[in-house]
Parts: C-alpha cells; structure tokens; sequence
C-alpha cells in the first residue's frame, strides 16, 4: 500500500538534516492497559534495534501515545516502515501508527495524545489510497471567492435540519433513507457550477453527466459520520470541490477496519473517489477545532464542500467487486426508495442521541425471569421497530463477515441474536451452515420467510440448540441489552454451552468510551437510547403512513474496557483469545476449553 511513504526522503532529510539533527516518531495506539515506566523501557529496547534513541517519551501509555527521538532520520525511517499499521508485541499486539513530528512542543503533543492524527501532506494518495486522485490546485483564489460568495446569496435557503447547513441542487438526497428522493425538486444544478465541471471532464476526474449536487457547509468543530455513499443509489464516481478552510478526511477500510488513512485536503482543491476508494473504503470528517499537519497545529476554519454525483437508474445496478458491502449485491430491500412521507425526510441522523440514566428500581434480580426494563425496552420496542430496523441494518460489519469468510468449510455457526439475518448469509457461498436465533418473532419472520435462512424463537439466555452442536457462536450487540450480571452471566454459560470444546465465540456489545465521531456521549453504563421510529413503519389499521415519528426507547448497559473479560472469567471452560475496540464497540474472541 506504500503506507511507509508518510513524508518524502528529501523533506525528512532536510527539515531533520539542516535544521534539526534529531529525527522523531509519534507512535499511536488504541489504549491499552499497561504503565508508563514498563512501556517506556520496552519501546527503547525495541527501537534501539534500529539505531541510536535520544529519548523516549511516554505521553500516559494508557491514552496510545509516546515518542521516540532518533539522533538519525535513516533509523527512524526503518522503523516506520517495520512498523507501521502492523500489530506491535509491545502492545499486546494492538496495532501502532507511527508519523514523523517536525513539531514536537506540548501543544502539538497534547493535541496529538486527545487522539488527533498528525497528518502528511507528502502523503502519495494514490498509492495508499487506490482510486482516490486529489488536485490541491483546481481553483484559482478568485474562483473560490467567486464560488463561496454564490453559494452563500443563491437559492435554495440553507437546509438547518443536519448539524451542519446544506443546499441540494438537481436532486435531493435522503439522510435516512440514504437514496435520492424524486419526490422533491430542489433549484437545477446553477450554471455558475458548470464551468467546473467541465474542467472536471476534461481532466478526466469526473466522466459521467451529473444529476445531483450537494452544497455542505462545515463550521470548526463540525464533521460527519464515516460512510460509503450508496452503492445503489450513485454511479461510479463522487466528486468533490473544496472552499475554504482545508480539512482532514479519514477514510477507513471497510473490508479490514484496522486499516485507516488520514489524507489532508487543501482549500480551492478538487477529489474523485472512484473504484476501490468508492465502493471500498469509508470516509468521514472528525468533529474538532484543530488538527495537526506536518507535524504543526492548524485551526479549522469555515469550509464548503460541493459533492457532485450522477444517478444509478435501477436497469444498471451496481455489480462493483465488493459484493459484501453492496446493498445492491446483497439484495437490500429498496421499498425506502418509494416512500413519499414528508417525516420520513426528517433528518433522524441529524439530532444528537440523548442518553438517559437508569434508574435501579426498574430491574430484577431474577435470572429466569426477563425484568420488566427488558420486556418493554428490548422485547416489545425490537417486535415494534424489527421492520424499520431491518431496512437500516442490511450490510454486516466488515470484521465479522472477514470473521466469516476465515471460517473453514463444513463449519456450524449459530447467531445468538441474528436479527434480520445480515451475517447468516455465507460469503461467497461458502459451504457453512448458519443457524439463527432471535427473541423477536418479526425478525425471525423476515429471516424465513424474507430470505429462507434457518432461525428459530428463542430467548439467548434459554437457547433452543443442543449441547456442543456448533464450531461458532456469534453474539452481537445482544449482551448489552441485558439489564443484570448475573444474567449476563448466564448468557454467557448458554453459549460457553452450545459451542463445542475447542469452538469458539466471537461477541461484540457497544462500549462506554465512544470514538471521537460517535454521536452518542455516554454519563453512565446503565442507559435508555432513543430510537425514532418514522411514521411509514408505525402501526396504523388505516394504512395511514403520514404520521409524526415517534422516540421511543432501548435500554442498554454500555461496557468498559475488560468488562467482559472479566465476566468470561468467572465462567468455566473459557479462555478469552482476545479483546478489542471497534466503532465503538469492545469485541472479544472467546474459545471454550473444556
């Protein structure tokens, strides 16, 4: 991937040569429990291998951030190529990123330890990034000026429904929905744009007939959420004019999730992802007010991205290489297309999720029998929403369906929890049987009936499977659901019980700490998450789909980092392989022993 090009031999040889003879390396982590004084010492034995060390600065080990100063730019060079984007003994195996610092002040540092990249502009993009071309220079300064200026006076109003100002031209494109809505007719797409877009064409950046443009205006401290634009709905290139202020974009792997690049975009540039950058890899703006470039802290400031896009028409649907992660590949339902209800355009997305505290009053102690917080905040909320849910939740999360394809053939896996079935379905048809089981009838009902998988009614803490019957056992965001321990517990004995000797179980629920991107800020483990509900999915006997959406609420126990290592600890028979921190999820891969 040409990862280790992060700064050109003859800028490190320079800035590190001329005008400073050392040469240093930020190295960042996810954190991780270890002290400062045994990290500090086993780094420096480690990168002593590579050359001389000056110093090693352990910045809090348990935030993933230290440097190591190198009284050479070759050794240092050695080691961010070794080391780079791979997994690190030190570490326990945690995967370690490593950028060369020109500014190593405590600023810089306390910026870079609060988990903001340092970030290369020297960065060869199109090595690291195939698909992704970048122009730092497609706009003159009056062009720009010219640009803002328009897009500020012109019609239509800025959209305030996002966290974020926006302007639709062309065609509208639903937030929630994540297609374009035909059903309204925004302003066409100006003429003061079209000049530009042919410089586009004819630089071959962007060779189809554009339909649709998105204006986004973008504040300091504002961002979005990572994503793939839908395969289903846009053709084979996003184009994108930057105004303003420049921005980093992180863009994240969406097949190995470990893997993640952050690429700067200057102002008055222009980017096209195509090919593996669009179909592949998810790209999203952290919400901050700074980042760090080069090594130096540069302070957002207001921007305007124009996205430019042409309309899939549903006689070409996409056929890209990336099946899994492909709503039209996976057969995702597309009646969300049709749907004419003006709330169903309310921007759920857009709202920050308020979080509410539980109160302990509301649970039992009794392991057999489901508390009423359950009941009525899982068992009934999942029976009312199970359709809307399985419109939203149609592609698997890249690590379990990598999980999936890694699994020899031949091999049982039952899902504890499968939902609307998104991981039963074998990749690549591999010859694996998958079993389901669901507390909710609905999403049974779609797993048979909708997409003839084998599922069952159970309740995770009383499976309807026999003893030692499956290889695998995948339970996913389930175990956060359950309001007790000691019926965490046994959730955890049922499927310590299932598996056979020497199978495995790979568990996810959501975690405490939350990404920097996430919505969701959690004040306490025990939590009532909203969960709007749009009218087209409510019940009405007199089919009546215009109705306001409603909030209703899902309790959750959100877990700290080896909560559940632990409860695995108190089970027999279990042996945690390992724990990690995904999208804001703790993972673990348990295997039963005896």
């Amino acid at each position: 991937w040409g990862r280790a090009k992060v700064l050109s031999f003859w800028m490190v040889y320079v800035t590190t040569r001329l005008f400073n003879p050392t040469c240093t390396l930020c190295l960042r982590w996810k954190k991780a429990k270890i002290t400062p004084e045994s990290l500090k010492a086993s780094l420096l034995q480690s990168a002593s291998h590579f050359g001389q060390v000056t110093e090693v600065d352990v910045r809090e080990a348990g935030k993933g951030c230290a440097y190591i100063t190198f009284s050479a730019i070759e050794p240092a060079q050695e080691m961010q190529q070794s080391w780079n984007a791979k997994p690190c003994e030190a570490l326990f195996g945690r995967y370690v990123h490593l950028t060369f610092v020109l500014d190593v002040s405590e600023e810089c540092k306390a910026a870079m330890e609060s988990g903001i990249a340092n970030v290369s502009t020297e960065i060869a993009v199109s090595e690291v990034l195939p698909g992704l071309t970048v122009d730092p220079q497609f706009l003159t300064e009056q062009e720009e000026k010219e640009l803002i200026d328009f897009f500020d006076q012109c019609s239509p109003e800025w959209n305030t429904d996002l966290s974020r100002r926006v302007k639709h031209f062309g065609d509208v494109f639903d937030y929630v929905t994540r297609q374009v809505d035909h059903t309204r007719k925004p302003p066409p797409i100006p003429e003061q744009l079209l000049p530009f877009i042919a410089r586009a064409r004819a630089l071959n950046y962007f060779t189809e007939s554009p339909d649709q443009v998105t204006v986004n205006e973008y504040m300091s401290n504002q961002g979005i959420s990572s994503h793939i634009d839908t395969h289903s709905a846009f053709g084979e290139q996003i184009a994108v004019i930057s105004l303003g202020g420049g921005i980093v974009i992180e863009y994240c792997d969406e097949l190995h999730l470990r893997e993640s690049v952050s690429v700067y975009i200057p102002g008055r540039s222009a980017y096209v992802m195509a090919g593996e950058n669009r179909y592949r890899w998810a790209h999203g703006i952290p919400r901050r007010k700074r980042d760090v470039i080069d090594g130096k802290i540069v302070e957002r400031t207001r921007r305007l991205s124009i996205t430019i896009r042409s309309n899939r028409s549903r006689e070409n649907p996409c056929r890209c290489s990336f099946p899994t992660l492909c709503d039209d590949q996976l057969g995702a339902p597309s009646q969300l297309n049709d749907i004419k209800s003006s709330h169903l355009r309310e921007i759920a997305t857009s709202a920050a999720v308020q979080v509410s505290p539980l109160s302990s009053d509301t649970k039992s102690n009794d392991v057999d029998v489901a508390p009423e917080v359950e009941v009525e905040h899982v068992h009934r909320l999942y029976d009312q929403i199970a359709d809307h849910f399985s419109q939203t939740r149609y592609v698997g999360w890249p690590q379990i369906v990598s999980f999936m394809d890694s699994l020899p053939p031949g091999s049982v896996v039952i899902d504890v929890g499968c939902g609307n079935g998104r991981y039963m379905n074998p990749v690549g048809h591999k010859p694996i049987v998958t079993l389901g089981s669901d507390i909710c009838a609905r999403f049974v009902e779609i797993c048979v009936n909708d997409r003839n998988f084998e599922a069952v009614v159970g309740d995770a803490l009383h499976l309807p499977w026999r003893s030692d019957s499956a290889d695998v056992v995948l339970c996913i965001a389930v175990l956060h659901h359950i309001s007790s321990e000691s019926r965490r517990l046994a959730l955890l004995q049922e499927l310590l019980r299932v598996v056979k000797v020497g199978g495995q179980i790979l568990l996810e629920a959501w975690s405490f700490e939350q990404e920097e991107s996430s919505k969701r800020k959690f004040e306490a483990q025990e939590v009532m998450v909203p969960w709007k509900l749009v009218g087209k999915f409510q019940s009405d006997s007199n089919g009546n789909t215009k109705r306001p959406p409603i909030d209703l609420q899902r309790y959750c126990h959100v877990f700290t980092e080896g909560e559940i290592p632990e409860l695995f600890s108190k089970c027999s028979g279990a042996l945690v392989v390992k724990e990690w921190f995904e999208r804001s999820n703790w993972c673990v891969l348990v295997k039963r022993t005896q």
